[in-house]
């Protein structure tokens, strides 16, 4: 299965991107990387629109906290380039 997740990263200089942290969702099981990538998609989009609506910084973290989305520690990015 696919885990829905969201990766938070700084553009050092351009096309050089530095991966600062991941959120997955173990609690969303999807059976392909689709869904998964949708489902991740879909939670950021609402935890963005309760976000600005409360004019609060951290209220995305709460929102995506609520949904199920955990830190992932010591985590490697693999890049699919095919």
């Amino acid at each position: 299965g696919y885990m829905p997740s969201l990766a938070c990263f700084t553009e050092s200089s351009p096309g050089r991107k530095e991966y600062r942290f991941i959120l997955a969702n173990p609690s969303h099981i999807a059976d392909s990387e689709d869904e998964a990538l949708a489902q991740a998609a879909s939670d950021f989009s609402e935890a963005r629109r309760v976000d600005d609506a409360m004019g609060s910084a951290e209220e995305l973290s709460r929102q995506l906290s609520a949904r199920g989305y955990v830190s992932v520690k010591n985590f490697k990015v693999i890049l699919d380039d095919a």
